[in-house]
């Protein structure tokens, strides 16, 4: 299990050598960081295409990769292709997958909030959503509700939840990191 002093080595990223589509480097990106896991490159920093080093540098999955709690994320379903992968970070916020190994079409793909926060004694905790690599802020939901995503083939969705005081308080999701 990954912690303070003991870590999760998965190997390089290959993100930016041959072989992997933009989709699939933002995927390995985000398992890393759900992972908690060693962010080591195997790429050459001269030739590397800018979509590349944008995800490489993203600061927002960084943040979620290097969040001080450093507990490990963990799979907690998957469902023919599309697997939900979970983390608690600081400030009771959970950073989460969705990964979709088909690699034919997008899947729309609906998840119970309760999912990825787990039982919870206030089933009225507001959460304010945020998708992770361009942090666009996508409203609020409460343990109860269910949000659906369009995930793209080997692709991911990478989202996080940060509790709220109220529906009306809104919050970059990285300043209470």
């Amino acid at each position: 299990m990954a912690g303070p002093g003991n870590w999760n080595d998965p190997d390089m990223l290959v993100i930016g050598n041959f072989g992997l589509s933009y989709e699939q480097q933002r995927a390995q990106m985000a398992l890393w960081a759900i992972m908690a896991s060693p962010l080591m490159m195997s790429v050459d920093l001269r030739t590397i295409k800018e979509e590349s080093k944008a995800i490489l540098k993203n600061k927002n999955v960084i943040a979620i990769n290097q969040d001080s709690l450093g507990i490990q994320g963990t799979r907690k379903w998957q469902k023919g292709g599309i697997q939900l992968w979970t983390r608690p970070i600081s400030q009771g916020a959970w950073a989460f997958v969705l990964l979709n190994t088909h690699n034919d079409v997008p899947s729309r793909v609906t998840v119970q909030i309760q999912d990825i926060v787990g039982k919870v004694e206030m089933l009225d905790q507001v959460y304010q959503l945020f998708e992770v690599f361009d942090g666009t802020d996508l409203g609020f939901a409460k343990p109860t509700d269910s949000k659906s995503f369009i995930v793209n083939p080997t692709g991911v969705f990478m989202g996080m939840l940060t509790p709220t005081e109220s529906f009306g308080e809104s919050r970059s999701i990285f300043d209470r990191l």
